[in-house]
């Protein structure tokens, strides 16, 4: 019976996409249904089938949107969230406390799991690859 359920639902959600696209793109709805069903399309082909108006960069976008809006050369475009180091991201999902003026590190297997992690993230930024692109086995091996 759950089964049902969400499946109704999802096919209510795959409707309602396929009237966006339709009247998004002007396309008739069966043409949509025929070209859609989870495909991916690239740039050509989606041009090609009235599911795109142009082929740009994410650049050409923000300038046609501003031009759109009526704004003048001189916009800025601010990303949102901020960007974060991989670092500064886990260190909020540890949501670490502020004492005072000192960070406080968790107590307990949290502490011990943090200050591993800042260890092998320092041993990480030793290295030199430029897009900063590395595995880490979860092994470490010690030799004296």
């Amino acid at each position: 019976h759950e089964l049902a359920v969400i499946q109704r639902i999802v096919d209510w959600e795959y409707d309602q996409f396929i009237v966006k696209v339709s009247e998004g793109r002007r396309l008739k709805p069966e043409f949509v249904r025929e070209i859609a069903e989870g495909r991916v399309w690239s740039g050509s082909e989606a041009k090609k089938l009235g599911l795109v108006d142009e082929l740009g960069t994410l650049a050409d976008s923000v300038r046609y949107a501003a031009k759109e809006a009526g704004l003048a050369n001189g916009y800025r475009v601010e990303e949102y969230p901020a960007k974060q180091t991989f670092s500064d991201a886990v260190k909020q999902l540890l949501k670490k406390e502020d004492v005072g003026s000192v960070l406080a590190r968790p107590s307990g297997l949290l502490g011990l799991i943090e200050a591993r992690f800042e260890s092998q993230l320092k041993t990480l930024g030793a290295y030199n690859d430029p897009k900063g692109v590395y595995a880490l086995l979860p092994l470490d091996l010690n030799i004296h």
